[in-house]
Formats: C-alpha cells, sequence, structure tokens
C-alpha cells in the first residue's frame, strides 16, 4: 500500500475520534472523516481535469469534470476508498462491541473516561 493512504487512514482515523468526541456519535465522525477526503480527491481530479482536458484554463472546467473517469486512476481511488472504508468499519466495530458489552453509557462518554 502506498504511503499517502496509510498517512490518510491515520489522519481519518485522528478525525474520526475527535468527531465522535465532541459529537458523541460515532456514524457523524465517520461522516466527517470520509468528507474530508472525498472532497480533497474530487478536488484534485478537477485539477487533473484542467491539466489533461482543459487546455489548462480553469474555465473549461464543465460541472462534470471531477466525475470524468478519464481523470481518475487506482491510486486517486484509494486516496479515499480506504479511510472511508476503515473509518465506517471502525464505527460500525465500535457500535457492535457496545451493543454485544451493555455498556450503559454512549460510547464517547466511556472514551472521555478512558481518557482522562
Amino acid at each position: 500500500m502506498d504511503k499517502t493512504v496509510s498517512e490518510h487512514v491515520i489522519f481519518a482515523t485522528i478525525v474520526f475520534i475527535v468527531a465522535s468526541i465532541i459529537t458523541k456519535d460515532v456514524w457523524a465522525g465517520a461522516a466527517l472523516a470520509s468528507t474530508i477526503f472525498i472532497v480533497r480527491e474530487l478536488t484534485q481530479a478537477e485539477y487533473r481535469w484542467i491539466e489533461k482536458l482543459g487546455d489548462k484554463k480553469r474555465s473549461n472546467l464543465p460541472w462534470y469534470g471531477a466525475f470524468d473517469p478519464r481523470v481518475w486512476d487506482v491510486h486517486s481511488l484509494l486516496d479515499w476508498i480506504v479511510p472511508t472504508s476503515f473509518v465506517f468499519g471502525l464505527a460500525a466495530l465500535l457500535v457492535a462491541i457496545r451493543a454485544h458489552s451493555g455498556f450503559p453509557v454512549d460510547l464517547p462518554e466511556f472514551w472521555y473516561r478512558w481518557l482522562a
């Protein structure tokens, strides 16, 4: 796996934990962490479209430029799919642990006590 993908997973996990603690909702934390990487990759796809297909002029970029399959490669797909899958998988795991362990409190409150 590429180094940047690993870095994205680490950063997404940090954002996930912080957002989950603040919102007290692991799904909101996963959504925020995922949104960061999805938007980042869409923005980079726009720049790739401008460079490859738009004569290096932003004014030539159509509304669908970021979704054009010609500007996506495996690396750019992995840069958002892996962190998104990881944080949603982590959220599902934490919800399952809470459901099967009988925690009487919300998971983020448990994190507050564990981190203190």
